[in-house]
């Protein structure tokens, strides 16, 4: 048997994704509960910060570093659970725009609170100290 050393701890991508996944998994459970079982994770790309608020499939897709067509299919799907419209563009006579229902909206409003929840928790786990200078260094770290 092998021990671990520094060179097979995990690197931060391997880290971010797993504190991503406690989050996820939060979210996802607090939308549950609240009814709205519909939303599943790759939907997290379509509601990602910020929400589409008018914006094109399209910059929907470039910001989750998806296919237009994939981006398409997770809209189409919340669509027709009532979470999203399509509406024309007013500035681009054929091109779309996704717009929040007031379900959706509602269901935005329930990830917040579940993100809120979770940092509160990890703040915890952590310190307010530590967690407010982690917070800071993503902050800058993601050009915020």
């Amino acid at each position: 048997m092998t021990s671990k050393t520094a060179d097979d701890a995990p690197l931060l991508g391997a880290l971010l994704r797993k504190v991503r996944r406690r989050i996820v998994v939060h979210v996802i459970g607090a939308l549950e509960i609240a009814g709205f079982s519909e939303i599943q994770e790759p939907h997290m790309a379509v509601f990602q910060h910020p929400s589409p608020h008018g914006s094109s499939p399209l910059a929907l897709a470039e910001r989750a570093q998806m296919s237009k067509q994939a981006m398409n299919q997770l809209i189409g799907t919340l669509e027709r659970a009532g979470y999203l419209e399509r509406r024309a563009d007013p500035d681009h006579m054929g091109r779309r725009q996704i717009w929040l229902t007031s379900r959706g909206e509602r269901a935005v409003v329930i990830m917040r609170r579940a993100i809120r929840e979770i940092e509160r928790e990890l703040e915890r786990e952590v310190s307010a100290k530590r967690f407010a200078v982690m917070i800071s260094c993503l902050r800058e770290l993601a050009g915020e």
